[in-house]
């Protein structure tokens, strides 16, 4: 699935959010389980922490009284009872750690000595695929895939390279990121190891966050410079794409194929008010969900039966992020309103 920045600004669409625990739960859609991941707020304590929730009610990761850690749970995977979850937090000596959960259970991917992060994960049977960064010993970032405990470099270590998702077809494992030539940042796949370069439009201005594989066709979802910032859909390295030419637009994650149906979420700027939207497209026709009177977006969805989910954060009126899902356009929100939260995956059973 996706990547994000993990300090950021909510003007650099990429948003800081958190929360702690509630008084009362909103009710989960009837039949179903909606799970997200993220992270939270105490605001108390001034900690920040990654956590899940089900149904609403949040469950940490991490400890949510010790300073410093800057943790975040990045992507998940749900499979029967089991979840899984990635991310990571800093250590003692303030290196992130890569870190898989499952059921609350951590194990650290990487051991402390150098920076290291898991940004994405898919579960298939009993087999656990997870995509991480590492640096290596010359300060250079290599994508890592982590399969059952075995670690396999995807890259060698002789450019900077950096993973956003991952998807998994049979026996074939996929990796989508860039890698840099020494000056730009290539935009790339990797199928089983092997690069597979994006022939995109402007190759330095391009960053694809998702990938996604159905049958024989590959497609991968960012956002392109061209020359204004557009979120695109490449299918087989033929581009698709999002809403009308010139208006700006950007693709945070959460690309599913469903059939012929492709979903993937983001947010545009409000021409009026300056706002961010919350916006998700299907085959190239966008949707908005919220109406442009604060700043909101999609950071991931999901197509459960005929129900069409999103996840993500709308600013609330404390000025604070709160973590977000809707289904077919109604809006529900988890904590309260005097802390932050951000959720960056949703897994709907």
């Amino acid at each position: 699935m996706k990547k994000i920045f993990l300090l950021i600004a909510f003007s650099s669409l990429c948003f800081i959010g958190c929360k702690k625990d509630k008084t009362e739960d909103p009710p989960a859609p009837v039949g179903t389980n909606v799970y997200m991941c993220g992270y939270s707020f105490n605001a108390a304590a001034n900690v920040r922490y990654a956590c899940y929730w089900k149904n609403g009610t949040i469950v940490p990761l991490t400890s949510n009284t010790t300073q410093g850690n800057d943790p975040s749970a990045q992507d998940m995977a749900v499979v029967g009872n089991d979840i899984y979850i990635v991310g990571g937090e800093k250590n003692s000596s303030g290196i992130y750690v890569a870190k898989y959960w499952k059921n609350g259970v951590v194990t650290n991917i990487t051991d402390g000595t150098r920076i290291g992060y898991a940004y994405a994960i898919e579960v298939k049977g009993s087999d656990v695929y997870i995509a991480f960064n590492e640096i290596n010993g010359v300060g250079k970032e290599v994508i890592k895939l982590w399969k059952n405990g075995v670690i396999t470099s995807i890259t060698d270590g002789s450019n900077i390279a950096n993973c956003s998702g991952i998807a998994v077809s049979g026996s074939d494992v996929y990796i989508v990121g860039s890698e840099n030539n020494g000056s730009i940042n290539i935009p790339k796949y990797w199928k089983n190891g092997v690069a597979v370069n994006i022939p995109v439009t402007n190759v330095q201005n391009t960053f694809f966050q998702d990938i996604a594989v159905s049958g024989n066709d590959v497609y991968v979802v960012g956002t392109e410079y061209t020359p204004l910032k557009t979120a695109v859909i490449y299918k087989n390295g033929t581009p698709v794409w999002l809403t009308a030419a010139g208006i700006p637009r950007t693709e945070l994650g959460g690309l599913v194929i469903n059939g012929t149906d492709i979903y993937v979420g983001g947010t545009i700027p409000n021409a009026l008010s300056g706002y961010f939207v919350a916006t998700y497209w299907k085959n190239g026709t966008s949707v908005s969900l919220t109406d442009g009177t604060t700043d909101a977006v999609v950071r991931d969805m999901f197509v459960f039966n005929s129900d069409v989910y999103a996840t993500g954060l709308v600013i609330g009126s404390g000025g604070f992020g709160i973590a977000t899902w809707w289904k077919n356009g109604t809006l529900n929100t988890v904590g309260n309103t005097t802390e932050s939260s951000t959720a960056l995956s949703i897994i709907v059973q």
